[in-house]
């Protein structure tokens, strides 16, 4: 997952999992985090393609802001 990108270290892995599931409780399921990270992930590659075809000033700009958001802009 690493190699791929999809994470960018093995114990962010773990604390979301972690966060998911005391977010969850009882409701938990292996399923329901794997899609929920399949969409976010998903988005991520969305955003990333949409940049391509932006002027790099405003890549930059995202790519600089995107860091400073407190709050999660998927649907969940």
């Amino acid at each position: 997952m690493v190699k791929d990108g999809a994470v960018d270290h093995p114990s962010r892995l773990f604390e979301g999992i972690i966060a998911f599931a005391r977010a969850r409780g009882q409701e938990t399921s292996t399923y329901t985090f794997s899609d929920k990270e399949g969409v976010r992930v998903f988005g991520d590659a969305a955003v990333e393609a949409i940049l391509g075809f932006l002027p790099k000033a405003v890549q930059g700009l995202w790519k600089r802001g995107v860091h400073y958001r407190v709050q999660s802009l998927a649907r969940t």
